[in-house]
């Protein structure tokens, strides 16, 4: 019984090695020396823009092979290519979307803000009716009480009260 469990142990970290291991291969894959660039052995064959292309891409794998015989340039190309990709598709899918329901909520808060702003101002409109009606019931009631004591005892207006 114990020999099983632990050949289970043994089994399960061996198989999370080998995931990590895949991960690690994905994304840091092993530099491959690289073997001396060499002509073509039919270039004087060739029609003028084979021989041109073939020029070029030796003058290149040339160049690659000064800087970096051993690989590592290339290593470090398909290292960055990988994390491109691995953030490059996420991101062109993603922040379009985040852009558009941003959008959206800009417009909504814009359609809020309209809103709140008819209602402030209708709130304005009805408290300034309110004060206006106040105001002329004021004067009117202070016009009808001076003109009541103007009929119950004559003018009030210059005399003095003694």
């Amino acid at each position: 019984m114990g020999e099983t469990i632990m050949n289970e142990n043994e089994n399960n970290s061996g198989k999370d090695n080998n995931i990590i291991n895949k991960v690690k291969s994905a994304f840091f894959p092993v530099a491959v020396p690289l073997r001396k660039p060499v002509v073509d052995d039919v270039f004087d064959d060739l029609p003028a823009l084979l021989r041109a292309t073939e020029t070029i891409m030796y003058n290149i794998l040339c160049l690659e092979y000064s800087i970096s015989p051993k690989g590592g340039l290339r290593q470090w190309v398909l290292m960055n290519i990988s994390f491109l990709l691995l953030l490059g598709i996420p991101i062109f899918i993603f922040v379009p979307l985040g852009t558009y329901f941003t959008g959206g909520v800009a417009s909504i808060a814009g359609n809020l803000y309209i809103a709140t702003k008819f209602l402030r101002d209708g709130a304005v409109n009805i408290l300034e009716f309110i004060f206006a009606v106040i105001a002329i019931v004021t004067i009117l009631w202070g016009i009808l009480k001076l003109a009541s004591k103007q009929r119950e005892g004559g003018s009030s207006i210059g005399k003095g009260r003694h």
